[in-house]
C-alpha cells in the first residue's frame, strides 16, 4: 500500500503545473474566442498540447532518472519491498500522470471557450464509471489488485483526454463555420 501512496503522491505533485497552464489557456481562450480568433485559438490549442507533452516527457525522465532517490531521500522509504514495487508501478503513476496532464491542461481551453455542460459530464462518467467502477472490476474480477484502479484511472484519464482535444477542435472548427473568425 505504501508504494501507491508514493505513486498517488508523485503524481499529485507533478500535475501542479497542468492546473496552472489549465488556468492560463482558460484566460487566454476567453480572449481569442471574445475576439473571434479561430486560427489563435487553433494555436492555442496546439501549443498547450505540445507543452503538455513536453512537460510529460521531461519530467517523466527527471522521475525516472532520480527514481530512486525520491524514494529513498524524499519519501524516507527503506523497505526494499517497497522500493521494488514502487518501480513495478511506475510504469503506471506516469502514464497516469501524462493523460492526466493533457486532460487538465486542455480542459482550461474548453472553460475559456464557456464550454463546460459535456466536459463535466465526459469527466464525471469518465472517472466514477471508466475509473472507479471498471478499476474495481479489474482489482477485484481480474485479480490485478490495486493496480487495477491505476489501470481505470489511466483508461478515464486517456478517455478525458481524448475527449477534450475532440471537443476543443470541434468548437474552433463550428466557430469558424458560422463566420466567427
Amino acid at each position: 500500500m505504501a508504494a501507491h501512496a508514493i505513486g498517488m503522491r508523485l503524481d499529485m505533485l507533478i500535475s501542479v503545473v497542468a492546473l496552472g497552464i489549465s488556468s492560463a489557456a482558460a484566460t487566454i481562450a476567453a480572449w481569442y474566442s471574445a475576439d473571434r480568433n479561430n486560427m489563435a485559438l487553433k494555436q492555442l490549442r496546439m501549443s498547450v498540447t505540445v507543452f503538455a507533452v513536453a512537460y510529460v516527457l521531461f519530467l517523466s525522465v527527471v522521475v525516472y532518472l532520480s527514481y530512486e532517490f525520491i524514494l529513498t531521500t524524499i519519501f524516507d522509504i527503506s523497505s526494499d519491498r517497497v522500493v521494488v514495487f514502487s518501480w513495478e508501478l511506475l510504469p503506471f503513476v506516469l502514464l497516469s500522470f501524462a493523460f492526466g496532464t493533457l486532460g487538465a491542461m486542455l480542459n482550461g481551453i474548453l472553460v475559456g471557450l464557456l464550454d463546460t455542460f459535456w466536459p463535466t459530464l465526459v469527466v464525471a462518467t469518465s472517472y466514477w464509471g471508466v475509473g472507479l467502477l471498471g478499476g474495481a472490476l479489474i482489482a477485484h474480477f481480474f485479480e490485478y489488485g490495486f493496480i487495477g484502479y491505476w489501470l481505470g484511472m489511466i483508461g478515464a484519464s486517456l478517455i478525458v483526454s481524448i475527449f477534450n482535444y475532440m471537443r476543443v477542435s470541434y468548437l474552433i472548427k463550428r466557430n469558424s463555420i458560422f463566420g466567427s473568425g
